[in-house]
């Protein structure tokens, strides 16, 4: 990317003038986090997160923008382990859902954004909206990977990230 997204971000929150695009400022969820923190979570759940989900991590930890709330690292967690997700709303991923975690909602958990998450961190992690409580519930990949998602999170219309 050509812009350090983390520094627009921050900008936005330190700063905040009337955004156009967004109407709304961010917010910092939490504080950054140390290294031992993600040592540990990629440790219980067996996976390695690629270096620019370790630097949201360390740099932002989360962030609410409106009705948009992307999770601190002690929300993450394996959407099968989502006391919200019905076996029924499995049949609607393309994939078996063990690689997948919460990583944020929009709308009071109307749409959820997972990543999927690999032992390798050189796998692909695409970026995919799961629209919930529906009639007709759906999945979309909304990025090929976290840097692509946090970059359209800040240039585009909040709705440009969600499916249905």
């Amino acid at each position: 990317m050509p812009e350090d997204i983390f520094q627009l971000i921050y900008r936005q929150m330190y700063y905040p003038k009337y955004n156009k695009r967004h109407h709304t400022h961010f917010f910092v969820r939490d504080a950054p986090i140390k290294p031992y923190e993600i040592i540990n979570f990629q440790k219980r759940h067996n996976i390695t997160f690629p270096p620019q989900i370790q630097d949201y991590f360390y740099r932002l930890n989360g962030i609410i923008d409106g009705f948009r709330d992307l999770y601190a690292l002690t929300e993450w967690m394996p959407f099968l382990d989502y006391q919200y997700l019905y076996p029924m709303d499995q049949k609607y991923f393309p994939k078996p859902l063990e690689n997948y975690y919460l990583m944020g909602h929009y709308d009071i958990s109307v749409w959820y954004w997972l990543i999927e998450l690999h032992p390798d961190p050189t796998v692909p992690t695409p970026v995919t909206c799961f629209l919930a409580n529906s009639d007709t519930p759906k999945t979309e990949v909304m990025a090929q990977d976290f840097s692509e998602f946090l970059h359209r999170w800040y240039t585009e219309d909040p709705e440009s990230l969600l499916t249905g």
